[in-house]
């Protein structure tokens, strides 16, 4: 779709990324705008979406386990709460689950990897499996 469009990819004011289509603008006008350019071009490929899985002009967007807005990029409240609840790991197998999942979120933690050293340690081929204090 984007081949001939009148928009060059790099400077187009929405993404497309597997089922997800964003639209960014800054005005609900430009909004519309933008979004009769993208309907324009699933028309001409003969591309179809289920209008009720769309949501138009939003302040704030969930999209791939974040928040986004024009001001913030942050970490969900749901994905949050799972890490804070989550059970202390009582194996390597259940310390590598959490471990993806936190991972997945370092971006919003200061001090990301000197927090996790001593859950690395755990990983380590020889590591004998001590689950301690400073692990929580």
């Amino acid at each position: 779709m984007l081949d001939d469009s009148p928009i060059q990819p790099s400077k187009a004011p929405y993404v497309v990324y597997l089922d997800y289509t964003v639209i960014n603008s800054r005005t609900l006008d430009e909004h519309v705008n933008h979004l009769s350019m993208v309907v324009s071009g699933l028309r001409k490929y003969t591309l179809y979406v289920k209008m009720e899985k769309y949501e138009f002009a939003q302040q704030e967007i969930e999209l791939l386990g974040r928040l986004v807005s024009k001001k913030q990029f942050q970490m969900e409240p749901k994905k949050l709460k799972v890490i804070v609840d989550w059970q202390s790991p009582c194996n390597v197998k259940d310390l590598r689950s959490f471990l993806g999942l936190v991972n997945y979120n370092k971006k919003f933690t200061v001090g990301y990897s000197k927090r996790i050293a001593t859950l690395n340690d755990l990983l380590k081929k020889d590591a004998k499996w001590v689950w301690v204090v400073r692990c929580e």
